[in-house]
């Protein structure tokens, strides 16, 4: 009778901690994804671009390479073909679209994977943050700077080193706008298959080299074949 009792006592226990597991894990898969918002906030997104810009503020380099790079290489080519000025004319709207594309490509890229690298990203998913929100606010960020760095080096090469250009200037400008908004999408999307800092550059031969080759910079369009 003694070892019925036993018996069924065991039996009892394992079936009660067999529960308790299954509870334990279902309430482990069913918790964050209850807690994780599933639409789009503005203020979460907002919040998240915020958070990036001041962390950019932080590093003067990288707002150096964004902002003032551009704007120096357009004077140094300005320089250069001071003395044949249609040179200058010919290649400089084309610069305007390559030099945005390339370096918020590098900035996007190595930015993004430096906080995923960091544990910055694995600690902001763990928080009531969707992955919608925390992508377009990093892409909210970076569109910003790819505005303010086309608006600067467009209005330099225009209305201030005397660039010519066939059509409107305001066109060059939502050009350099959508190149600059390319290298930032483009940034985020390597980022996510680079595990290093170093793999994010390897990824610029595959990804920006054909835009060059096939923006007309250096064979016109129209003669492509």
């Amino acid at each position: 009778m003694t070892t019925t009792t036993n018996t069924d006592a065991k039996k009892t226990n394992k079936t009660n901690k067999t529960d308790e597991t299954r509870t334990e894990k279902k309430a482990a898969s069913t918790t964050p994804a209850a807690l994780r918002p599933r639409a789009l906030s503005y203020s979460r997104t907002t919040a998240t671009a915020a958070r990036v810009l001041r962390q950019l503020g932080h590093d003067p380099r990288t707002i150096v390479l964004l902002i003032l790079i551009p704007c120096v290489m357009l004077f140094l080519l300005r320089y250069v073909f001071d003395g044949n000025p249609r040179v200058f004319d010919s290649i400089g709207a084309s610069l305007l679209g390559i030099f945005p594309l390339i370096t918020m490509f590098l900035v996007t890229s190595i930015a993004t994977l430096r906080e995923r690298t960091s544990g910055t990203l694995e600690r902001l998913l763990s928080m009531p943050l969707g992955k919608g929100d925390l992508i377009a606010g990093y892409a909210l960020a970076f569109g910003t700077l790819a505005i303010i760095q086309s608006a600067l080096a467009t209005g330099l090469a225009v209305w201030f080193l005397d660039l010519d250009v066939t059509g409107s200037p305001w066109l060059l400008l939502v050009v350099a706008l959508l190149d600059a908004l390319l290298g930032t999408a483009l940034g985020l999307f390597v980022s996510a298959f680079a595990s290093s800092e170093y793999q994010a550059v390897q990824f610029m031969p595959a990804v920006i080299f054909p835009q060059l080759l096939l923006c007309g910079l250096f064979t016109p369009r129209p003669d492509m074949h």
